[in-house]
């Protein structure tokens, strides 16, 4: 249950996060873990870099990416792949209601005029 619930805050925070202005997301963004100081991490970006419509949209995360939202979130690596996982079944959850949506608007629509 414990570890439920962790992955829960853990992915509420990140979510809020992502869904914040772009200046808080600057605000929240931290320099990589890596050392490289290659400067403010977007949290924004790293999981929106492809459509849910694109395969290359299910294939993993790199090290590098979990380890930099692993220190904006001050997660584990495994804590950070786990939100992963939970945003792009929210993003593919999202996307397949808003077909749904459009698909019966259409199709109304098209009764409609009959």
């Amino acid at each position: 249950a414990f570890v439920a619930l962790r992955d829960f805050v853990d992915y509420q925070r990140f979510s809020s996060i992502c869904s914040s202005t772009p200046s808080k997301i600057n605000d929240a963004a931290v320099m990589s873990d890596n050392n490289n100081n290659s400067g403010k991490l977007n949290l924004n970006y790293l999981l929106k870099e492809y459509k849910v419509t694109n395969k290359e949209y299910f294939l993993l995360v790199s090290e590098e990416r979990l380890s930099s939202v692993a220190g904006a979130l001050k997660i584990t690596k495994r804590q950070a792949q786990i939100v992963h996982e939970m945003y792009k079944l929210a993003q593919v959850e999202q996307w397949k209601e808003q077909t749904l949506l459009s698909k019966d608007t259409a199709k109304n629509n098209n009764s409609n005029k009959e």
